[in-house]
């Protein structure tokens, strides 16, 4: 399945508007809607074409959820960040032992992670979680080529992840 470019900029522009209005709705300021004025200038962003491949994106789907689950369950005994951290280090050691190696995967683990600090109340219940695991991973199989070296591309992959169950807690 092929995306052509304007729809990966079309996208990733409707994430980060979403983005601004929970921002918005959640602190009750409103001069966050002011961020939706650099949306057009999501255009001119350096997107690729980006063909998705079924074995790949299962592949994907898997790490993501594994990844998700993971920091989700270390919240249960730890702050978030304490968890991104313990979960970053179990892929290391786990990657150490593994012959093929895991690099291609590290960015899939950890927007994975992102999205897994949410707070648990918010996602449940953890079956149903399984849609942002998979929505995460296909943001992030869509989007894996293009905007390379600009900041906060898996930040928005995981809160890409989320935005079912932050647009149904409104």
């Amino acid at each position: 399945m092929k995306m052509s470019i304007s729809a990966l900029k079309l996208l990733f522009a409707l994430v980060h508007f979403s983005f601004f209005l929970h921002l918005a709705h959640q602190s009750g300021q409103y001069w966050f809607y002011a961020g939706c004025l650099l949306l057009p200038f999501y255009f001119f962003l350096p997107f690729d074409k980006t063909q998705l491949a079924a074995k790949k994106t299962v592949i994907n789907v898997v790490l993501f959820s594994i990844s998700f689950y993971c920091t989700q369950l270390g919240q249960l005994f730890f702050n978030p960040v304490e968890s991104v951290v313990l979960m970053m280090g179990l892929y290391l050691l786990i990657a150490q032992y593994i012959v093929r190696p895991l690099s291609e995967y590290e960015a899939l683990i950890y927007a994975a992670a992102f999205a897994g600090m949410i707070d648990p109340d918010w996602v449940n219940p953890y079956p149903l979680s399984f849609i942002s695991c998979v929505l995460g991973a296909l943001f992030f199989s869509v989007l894996k080529n293009s905007l390379n070296g600009i900041g906060g591309k898996l930040g928005s992959i995981g809160f890409a992840s989320l935005i079912t169950w932050i647009l149904l807690q409104w």
